[in-house]
């Protein structure tokens, strides 16, 4: 559910993939995958994973949510998949692909 609360360009009920929400769950975890790249698995926080998907207009606009839970929430969630996944980690790093 943080995926679908926290991206934009999905909606908020799932029954099945809607057309374009998969290359926007993609888009992200490709830009999770060069930040880590790039500074190489150092120093990067969480917050930094949520401002650039911020800038980049990733994420769905929540006045609420002033302290950013549900991006970094989805941050931290895309970081532990991507440790856990070499393969795709790799894959995405280097992926110049955009599906938006």
């Amino acid at each position: 559910m943080v995926i679908r609360d926290a991206l934009s360009n999905l909606g908020p009920i799932f029954n099945e993939p809607q057309l374009g929400e998969i290359g926007t769950v993609y888009n992200f975890m490709c830009e999770v995958a060069k930040l880590l790249l790039e500074d190489g698995h150092k120093e990067l926080a969480i917050s930094e994973i949520s401002d650039e998907a911020d800038n980049l207009h990733l994420f769905k606009e929540d006045k609420t949510d002033r302290e950013r839970n549900i991006p970094n929430q989805l941050g931290f969630i895309a970081v532990g998949w991507l440790s856990r996944s070499p393969e795709s980690f790799s894959y995405l790093a280097k992926s110049n692909a955009s599906f938006l």
